[in-house]
């Protein structure tokens, strides 16, 4: 499987385990970064990736990648933003009704 599609099929499995994250991460847009050498999410809106990573790693371990990620950026990720950007984060996130899932840690537990 190619990069693209092995992200893709992250994103779909991401978008079956956690709505609000799936939500979060669409308002993100791939970036190849080689050498990066994991994926990370930037404050302006970018999910750089490492194309030699993203290619060793299996389909699941890149969906709870991904889904730290946007934990991040829907979370602590928040208060780094000024507060035009927070406003757009989330309501981009939370676009769609019933999808605030409470406590973004509950996960972390």
């Amino acid at each position: 499987m190619d990069i693209k599609g092995k992200l893709a099929v992250a994103r779909l499995m991401v978008y079956e385990e956690d709505f609000l994250c799936w939500k979060v991460l669409s308002t993100v847009r791939d970036q190849e970064k080689v050498g990066l050498g994991s994926v990370r999410a930037t404050r302006r809106g970018v999910l750089l990736y490492d194309p030699a990573v993203v290619e060793k790693w299996t389909v699941p371990r890149l969906t709870a990648v991904l889904l730290h990620e946007a934990y991040h950026l829907a979370c602590s990720g928040l208060s780094r933003r000024t507060r035009r950007s927070r406003r757009w984060l989330l309501s981009k996130a939370l676009a769609e009704p019933n999808t605030i899932k409470g406590d973004c840690h509950e996960r972390d537990g």
